[in-house]
């Protein structure tokens, strides 16, 4: 399966154009999230952490922890998304930001970025399997680290995913802004 870098990179910008601005409605208090939104970002805050330290093989830890810590993403989401009573996205791209942003539509963004990860990681361990191992993943896929580093940005970085689902589930706002 060839990844579609171009298709990742709108997606990772919609993702954080989303983002941005959900939290700017909610600063505005032109969004106030709903009693589902707010139940559905609660769980999704205080639900398992992403998995961390994972070396099940030995394999680059480094690599392999950063996989898992995006692809756990896609089944929290997925979970969040059976949650709200929400249909989830289908494979279409979605580029534009909704005039008013709902949970479902910042959901939506992310689960679009991380889905496109987790084939690398059922590759990356099929991969180990075999004569290449790990170096062999990093041949075939050179812009691996690049792509993984941008989705990391979105759901790990400040002003990332969990501070606004923080926000929306208590209903205070933090003072500093988006970064992106």
């Amino acid at each position: 399966m060839k990844f579609d870098t171009e298709l990742f990179i709108v997606r990772t910008a919609h993702g954080r154009a989303t983002v941005v601005e959900a939290r700017r409605q909610l600063r505005s208090r032109s969004w106030v999230p709903s009693a589902v939104e707010q139940r559905v970002a609660y769980l999704l805050c205080h639900g398992s952490s992403p998995m961390e330290n994972l070396d099940p093989y030995p394999l680059p830890a480094a690599l392999w922890d950063r996989l898992c810590k995006v692809t756990a993403w896609s089944s929290r989401l997925r979970l969040a998304v059976l949650a709200g009573g929400w249909t989830e996205p289908g494979e279409e791209t979605i580029d534009l930001v909704p005039d008013q942003v709902r949970l479902i539509d910042v959901l939506t963004a992310i689960l679009q970025i991380t889905t496109m990860i987790e084939p690398w990681e059922e590759e990356f361990r099929a991969h180990y399997q075999q004569a290449g191992g790990p170096t062999g993943f990093q041949t075939d896929h050179p812009g691996a680290f690049a792509a993984i580093e941008d989705a990391e940005e979105v759901l790990f970085e400040p002003s990332h995913i969990m501070d606004l689902l923080d926000e929306i589930w208590t209903g205070l706002l933090r003072r500093e802004s988006a970064c992106w």
